[in-house]
């Protein structure tokens, strides 16, 4: 999706469309985010209509509901949400839909619905999908781990004991318990 990679007379232009693969600066999970030059007069209308296409999307996706942040900047905005952690390139497409579709709508233009959109993401989605790493993510949150993993290669996933330099490298799928902050590998 590059309808708005090039700067229109507006000035909006998409700068960067990227996967969030863990905690960083915007907010502590998983996601995928835009920056983007927006004049700041338009900022707010732009987030406004990002907001409520991307929000149509996560429901006809039955994706859960978390964090949705929009950050203002000098430059314009990053625009942010969270995304299961074993589908970051299909939540990259969702963001860039939602962002093209709220500018198109700015300026007056038509864009792609979310229906004709919707079987392209679907089978990235399944594509993507790895049920392995999202069980390990969700049990080292659930102990309360740091879980971090290599975004190129879905079968590696590393989990830090909080408070510890230790890192013990898993491939999925893992069978592991974990008691307190010790984690143990079932074979």
């Amino acid at each position: 999706m590059e309808a708005t990679r090039n700067a229109g007379a507006d000035g909006i232009e998409r700068l960067d469309s990227r996967r969030l693969p863990g905690p960083h600066l915007v907010f502590d999970a998983e996601g995928a985010v835009i920056d983007a030059r927006v004049p700041a007069a338009v900022a707010p209308a732009l987030i406004a209509a990002w907001e409520q296409h991307l929000r149509s999307a996560l429901q006809a996706l039955e994706w859960p509901l978390g964090a949705i942040v929009a950050q203002t900047n000098p430059v314009g905005v990053s625009l942010a949400f969270a995304a299961p952690i074993d589908q970051l390139f299909a939540a990259t497409e969702v963001n860039e839909w939602a962002f093209d579709s709220a500018v198109a709508s700015l300026r007056g233009e038509t864009y792609p619905a979310l229906s004709a959109v919707l079987p392209a993401i679907r089978a990235a989605i399944l594509d993507e999908a790895s049920p392995a790493l999202a069980a390990l993510s969700r049990a080292a949150d659930e102990q309360e781990l740091c879980f971090l993993h290599d975004p190129g290669d879905c079968r590696s996933a590393w989990v830090r004991v909080v408070g510890s330099t230790r890192a013990t490298v898993f491939r999925s799928p893992v069978r592991w318990i974990g008691t307190g902050s010790t984690m143990c590998r079932l074979p």
